[in-house]
């Protein structure tokens, strides 16, 4: 609303009005070129014929009517036409075709002429007011008026129609373009889905390798167990089975044993199993038995228990007493 208000108050309404009139009148303009150079013609080639239809007065009215308008009018069309020059200016830049530039010609030398008569006018009239336009500048203003409406009817019925012609095909050609990108686009889709489903299919495939891998870690791991299961069983075995061969010896020598001394002396040797020394010296002199860094009166128990299960318990005759020391751990 504001706006309107102040174009009302500006006077821009009027503007944009006499833009209008004079635009309006030089699209007018080109229809009177073409009515006043069609009245110059017949009048100048029939004047005898019109002169039975209208009065020698009245045809010179008519005549100096046309001049006018040969005369008055570009000042009205000049606008126009410069508009529609640059705009074939601007079609033959970006196409370069030749026909684009004969429409060029066609509406830019009118539209130079009536420029240079219509400077040519305005100086000379603001140095003269009672300046007269040359009748060869009017010629050529006239001629030039001809040839600008003339370009313009047949541009109308011929130049527009190349035009669409050309935005026709160029219509077509976005078309195809557009249609061959659709089908890059199609062909773009299928391969790419196609990869993904062969890394789907390769997902899945390393799923079942990692799920199959699983299992047999699974099992790899019960077999362990076991396995473990059943060194532990041989062990309990292998020991129980150690513990058979002390049991010539009697329960209180394995307790002995099994106490977790490192080394005994071999006094308790001779107490506990009743070898003699020289028994035990000889198996110490074999390396069967194994002395203690520290203690050569000290045997290693480990070595002692190995002895002890590939030697036979000494032979005790009917009521021999055992040993005290064997008597009282017992």
């Amino acid at each position: 609303m504001w706006s309107k208000i102040k174009t009302f108050f500006t006077w821009q309404w009027t503007k944009r009005l006499v833009y209008w009139v004079i635009m309006s009148a030089g699209t007018m303009s080109e229809m009177a070129f073409l009515v006043a150079s069609l009245w110059m013609t017949i009048n100048a080639s029939v004047h005898p014929f019109m002169l039975i239809f209208m009065s020698e007065q009245f045809s010179r009215h008519l005549s100096e009517l046309a001049t006018m308008a040969y005369v008055a009018l570009p000042e009205c069309i000049l606008a126009l036409a410069i508009v529609t020059t640059l705009g074939h200016w601007r079609t033959w830049r970006q196409q370069h075709a030749r026909t684009a530039g004969y429409w060029l010609l066609a509406f830019g030398v009118p539209t130079a002429m009536f420029l240079i008569l219509s400077m040519i006018t305005l100086g000379c009239s603001v140095l003269s007011v009672t300046f007269q336009l040359p009748p060869v500048l009017v010629v050529i203003r006239a001629l030039a008026a001809y040839v600008y409406a003339l370009a313009a009817i047949l541009y109308v019925f011929v130049g527009r129609e190349q035009e669409a012609d050309r935005l026709a095909a160029k219509d077509q050609l976005i078309a195809q373009i557009r249609k061959h990108c659709a089908g890059l686009l199609r062909s773009v889709r299928n391969q790419k889905s196609q990869e993904i489903a062969q890394l789907r299919q390769e997902i899945t495939r390393i799923n079942d390798l990692l799920t199959s891998k699983n299992d047999e870690l699974i099992s790899l791991k019960d077999v362990l167990a076991r396995s473990e299961n059943q060194q532990t069983e041989l062990l309990r075995s292998l020991h129980k089975s150690d513990n058979s061969a002390l049991e010539v010896y009697g329960q209180a020598v394995i307790d002995w044993i099994n106490s977790g001394d490192k080394s005994v002396f071999i006094s308790e040797i001779i107490s506990y199993t009743g070898h003699r020394k020289a028994v035990i010296d000889k198996a110490i002199s074999r390396g069967l038995l194994v002395k203690t860094p520290r203690n050569a009166e000290r045997i290693t128990t480990d070595s002692l228990a190995n002895w002890l299960r590939n030697t036979p318990a000494p032979e005790r005759k009917t009521g021999e007493i055992e040993p005290v020391l064997h008597l009282v751990n017992g």
